[in-house]
């Protein structure tokens, strides 16, 4: 698993304001690393990959409060998480029914091969949606981040608020 941009400077004391923008750019950089990877090659390393850093990008999104903007863009993360997570689901279900054919009896490998076969003709469907999904945040996914990187919200980092949000 890539390890998240370090985000330095950063403390307690911190106003809200000023963490906010960059404390959102180093998770932003985070996916868009992985998005590109991810346009080339839905490899399921990859696809781990962007998922982690997805989720961390939406949970550093939803420490900024109940805006507007905050909302729309968990919204469409949530989107592109939900399409990585069943198309990451899809690949280690293919990968272990792979190893469960190579480890069970002949006489067993049959049924085991027609489950993967079964669960095999779904994978067009799935890749389209993750695909689809990150043509969608590859276009309006960095704006809707600058939208949240644009609030001012009140408070310090380490201040009471920030504290019940985590």
């Amino acid at each position: 698993m890539a390890a998240p941009h370090p985000v330095r400077g950063l403390r307690a004391s911190t106003r809200l304001r000023d963490a906010a923008p960059v404390f959102l750019a180093a998770r932003l950089s985070d996916v868009e690393r992985n998005r590109v990877l991810a346009e080339r090659r839905l490899a399921p390393g990859v696809v781990h990959d962007l998922r982690v850093a997805v989720r961390r990008l939406r949970g550093a999104v939803r420490l900024f409060g109940r805006h507007p903007a905050v909302k729309r863009a968990d919204a469409e993360l949530g989107r592109l998480q939900e399409a990585l997570g069943t198309l990451r689901d899809h690949q280690v279900q293919l990968a272990a029914l792979s190893r469960l054919a190579r480890a069970v009896p002949a006489e067993q490998a049959q049924v085991v091969s027609d489950v993967r076969g079964t669960v095999g003709k779904a994978r067009p469907e799935v890749f389209q949606a993750a695909r689809k999904q990150l043509e969608r945040w590859a276009r309006s996914g960095r704006g809707l981040i600058s939208d949240v990187r644009g609030l001012r919200p009140g408070g310090r980092l380490g201040g009471h608020r920030m504290r019940n949000r985590l």
